[in-house]
């Protein structure tokens, strides 16, 4: 089991332990997460919703802009000129498309024929004629289609309107009725055959048309409805606009209009020979209806009458409608701004109550007992150690010291002389090069550094680049867990080891060769989770940390719930789209934070001395060369620092410090004479003949003109490494409002 040497701590204050560079890095790292987070999940919400808000929005098809110019005539008909601008997306089934249609609804009361039908590609300047009646799905071979259809249009009656694949026969027109209470109704078609195409961003057509019959003579005025888009319409429109022309000039007296549309942009107002009017955003779904009274005088041949009078009541109807609208949109709005204000006040409050806890959880984790500096080891394992420091200094989970943990366990197995560490490959000490070799089982760090100032300058750099590993026969002693001294992560760390000797055919090993090994064997994620787990183990033993209290996340939870509730009100009621997004992502930010950065755990009360002693054993070493009571150089206690120096990631300054408070380590003759039995002393402050140090690294610590290996960060870097290789690696102006629908023609469109 693993036994620390004890040592008396120095009562003083209460303050943790000081480390900016790993406070600076955590914060940053969080504020980072926190933004790039807020901004994925923001975005990606904002992007549904408005897909969900602007229903049909994603549609493969749209029409970017339409425009009619229509005009009534004598009989009370329409002429329709129609332009249409189609952009077109790949299909999901990556068919191409073939075939644009409309549809439209006969009604005997109100529109019994559609006649004078022509298109043309206004891109292309090409006439279509009229051609058979035909599916793009019943035709195979896309020169056959492009030969014998593209190019023509038709007209058809279409059995099941409810479907886009409905079966089509002749085109045939109605009789008309006299405002009957159950009209006769039928849906028809007019399509048009394009060349196969599998997208276009623009294509432009011309559609012109007449709707017979469309309008009702009564006795005081002539009244139609007109409705260009009913709601079975699936496909959106970006803009659509429409003049209505009629075939006298018309007054204020004699003459009436309104616009149905429910959307929030949209106008009517006169102009000099009727109306014009327009509509945004008309997304699908939603119908554009317009509604109109003239002089009698004006459309004097109008065959459908009717002896009842209609002004009025229609007047009346309307302005009703249009009050009933008004207040439904102040209501409407009244509760969305009432309801956003109650998400906002609600997302306010528990982002508040997730500050305070995380304020309490902060206070919670941090040790506030006696213990200022601790001048042993902790009374837990190197490894438990790396886990605990990681959870009371860097506010962590303990999972980011996975590779601090093993380096530290490897330097504990250094240290008691289970295992070896030297400089280079193996073909460096084996004979290769003609030199003697030196058997590595019972070669000290001063042999090995020898043999590689020996080298030049080029070949030394090269062989700085890696490590050797030695398994010492104490290795193989320590395999009886009822008689090694070893503690339980130090065990499972060298069964590792000792698994890749066996895979590579021996007791010694570069970490080339281990990189290796490691990638080929299939256990070997497998056994570093259980390294993991075991050290998990050993720090629950201690009962040191215990979950922090999930109250945090309860709130977090409320405050994303009204967060989302405020973002659909914004998005679905006032309908803005970039508005919301900015929220989103604001307000995800500062839900967010204290979540990611609170730490996971807080101090258990059972077993909180040992955080106290894993924190004060972290200051003394960060303060070491400060003190001028401290022990006498001691190469087996300073090399057990080292070791928990690489556990708390901070070899580097702690090898300055040594470095500082001891001028002998920065004598390489010294060392070669005192620390050659303490071989992570002695490689971690040991210089090479060359500016750097017996091992490649980053950068040692300096003290004076001498440069020091930091030989925790390079173990470090070797199992991460390692690690990596496992894991395979109505009016005359205004705007529209609701109350409509149901005009003649009731226009959907699609495509095949």
């Amino acid at each position: 089991m693993h036994n620390p040497r004890k040592a008396p701590a120095t009562i003083m204050s209460t303050s943790t332990v000081s480390s900016p560079r790993s406070c600076k890095r955590n914060l940053l790292l969080a504020v980072v997460t926190t933004i790039i987070t807020a901004l994925l999940l923001g975005f990606t919400g904002t992007v549904i919703l408005a897909g969900i808000a602007n229903g049909g929005r994603d549609a493969r098809m749209a029409y970017r802009t339409l425009d009619y110019d229509v005009t009534v005539e004598d009989d009370g008909s329409l002429r329709i000129v129609e332009t249409v601008d189609v952009r077109l997306d790949k299909q999901k089934n990556r068919k191409p498309w073939r075939q644009i249609y409309q549809r439209y609804t006969l009604d005997s009361n109100q529109l019994t024929g559609i006649s004078g039908i022509s298109v043309e590609h206004l891109d292309t300047g090409d006439i279509y004629t009229q051609g058979d009646i035909v599916q793009p799905k019943e035709v195979n071979r896309a020169h056959s289609w492009n030969s014998e259809h593209a190019g023509t249009w038709y007209i058809a009656n279409v059995e099941n309107p409810k479907s886009k694949q409905s079966p089509l026969t002749e085109y045939a027109s109605i009789t008309s009725t006299d405002n009957v209470a159950d009209p006769h109704r039928q849906t028809v078609e007019i399509g048009w055959n394009i060349p196969e195409t599998k997208s276009a961003s623009s294509m432009r057509f011309r559609v012109e048309m007449t709707f017979d019959n469309v309008a009702t003579s009564y006795d005081d005025v002539t009244k139609f409805q007109w409705e260009p888009v009913s709601k079975d319409n699936s496909v959106p429109i970006g803009t659509l606009t429409a003049r209505v022309h009629y075939p006298q000039t018309l007054d204020d007296a004699d003459s009436w209009a309104w616009l149905h549309f429910e959307g929030p942009d949209s106008s009517i107002s006169r102009i000099d020979d009727g109306f014009e009017f327009g509509a945004h955003n008309v997304r699908s779904r939603m119908y554009v209806d317009y509604l109109s009274m003239a002089a009698n005088d004006v459309t004097p041949y109008v065959m459908r009458t009717a002896d009842t009078a209609t002004k009025d009541a229609t007047i009346a109807a309307e302005a009703q409608a249009r009050i009933d609208w008004d207040s439904k949109r102040t209501r409407d709005a009244r509760l969305t701004i009432a309801g956003i204000a109650i998400g906002a006040a609600l997302w306010l409050f528990c982002v508040v109550m997730m500050v305070l806890q995380y304020l309490r959880i902060l206070r919670g984790i941090r040790y506030r007992g006696p213990i200022e500096y601790w001048r042993g080891a902790p009374e837990i394992s190197p490894a438990a150690a790396a886990r605990l420091y990681n959870i009371v200094v860097d506010y962590g989970n303990g999972e980011a010291a996975t590779a601090p943990a093993m380096a530290a366990t490897l330097m504990a197995l250094v240290n008691k002389h289970i295992i070896a560490v030297f400089p280079g490959e193996v073909s460096l000490y084996d004979g290769r090069d003609g030199q003697p070799p030196i058997d590595l089982t019972s070669a000290t760090p001063s042999m090995a550094m020898a043999r590689l100032n020996m080298l030049d300058e080029g070949h030394r750099r090269k062989a700085m680049k890696r490590c050797t590993f030695v398994l010492l026969p104490a290795a193989f002693d320590q395999r009886d867990p009822y008689t090694t001294q070893l503690c339980a992560s130090e065990r499972a760390l060298l069964d590792i080891l000792l698994e890749i000797g066996e895979r590579t055919g021996g007791n010694v090993f570069d970490t080339k060769q281990m990189n290796k090994t490691v990638r080929k064997w299939k256990q070997a994620r497998k056994r570093f989770r259980q390294f993991t787990q075991t050290c998990r183990g050993e720090l629950q033993h201690a009962h040191a940390v215990k979950v922090s209290d999930r109250r945090l996340h309860w709130w977090g939870a409320g405050a994303t719930a009204a967060l989302l509730f405020v973002c659909v009100l914004l998005c679905f009621g006032v309908g803005e789209v970039v508005l919301t997004g900015i929220v989103a992502c604001a307000a995800l930010a500062l839900t967010l934070f204290p979540l990611i950065r609170a730490p996971k755990y807080t101090l258990d009360p059972q077993g909180e001395e040992v955080a106290g002693q894993v924190e004060g054993l972290a200051r003394y070493l960060l303060d070491f060369s400060r003190f001028e009571d401290r022990t006498m150089l001691d190469v087996t206690l300073w090399g057990e620092y080292l070791v928990y120096a690489t556990a708390f990631g901070i070899s580097k300054d702690v090898v300055a410090q040594f470095a500082s408070a001891a001028a002998e380590l920065c004598d390489d003759a010294w060392l070669d004479a005192h620390a050659d039995m303490a071989p992570v002393l002695y490689w971690s402050m040991r210089t090479t003949t060359m500016p750097g140090s017996a091992f490649a690294n980053d950068g040692g610590a300096g003290a004076g003109s001498a440069s020091f290996f930091d030989f925790g960060a390079q173990m470090g870097s070797n199992f991460s490494s390692m690690m990596s290789a496992a894991s395979g690696g109505g009016s005359s102006s205004g705007s529209g409002f609701g109350g409509g629908g149901g005009g003649a023609g009731g226009g959907s469109f699609g495509g095949r």
